[in-house]
């Protein structure tokens, strides 16, 4: 599919991305989108993506991670996983190039309910201390 950083990308989109790894390596990886500042009207900037990282390692399954399947998500070639403690902000315009797909409902809704109880351990924490 053709990549126009200008377009919002609505939540399950799948994209490439580059990224620096914990080492400031330059990588490529997959990114499952949850947000876009362009469609939201609180804030100024409207160029950043904030994604969860999508991996074939099956070492990173977690309690948040999900499993994607290849039969339900044709435009994947392997198993993947979404790592929903994963989660990274991505530029639209200088770190993402390319849209593989949208994940299909069911996945997604198993994504976002995984985010959601990251989400929540977050905030138990930050608010444990308080």
């Amino acid at each position: 599919m053709n990549y126009d950083w200008n377009m919002p990308l609505i939540p399950g989109t799948i994209v490439c991305a580059k990224y620096n790894d914990f080492d400031g390596v330059e990588r490529i990886g997959l990114f499952c989108v949850l947000y876009d500042e362009q469609l939201d009207t609180n804030v100024g900037t409207k160029k950043n993506t904030v994604c969860v990282k999508i991996s074939s390692q099956s070492t990173l399954v977690s309690n948040y991670s999900v499993q994607i399947d290849v039969d339900e998500n044709k435009f994947l070639d392997k198993p993947c996983i979404a790592c929903c403690s994963k989660v990274h902000l991505l530029h639209k315009e200088t770190n993402i190039y390319k849209i593989l797909g949208f994940l299909n409902k069911s996945t997604l809704k198993r994504v976002v309910k995984t985010y959601f109880k990251f989400s929540n351990e977050v905030q138990r924490q930050m608010m444990d201390i308080l």
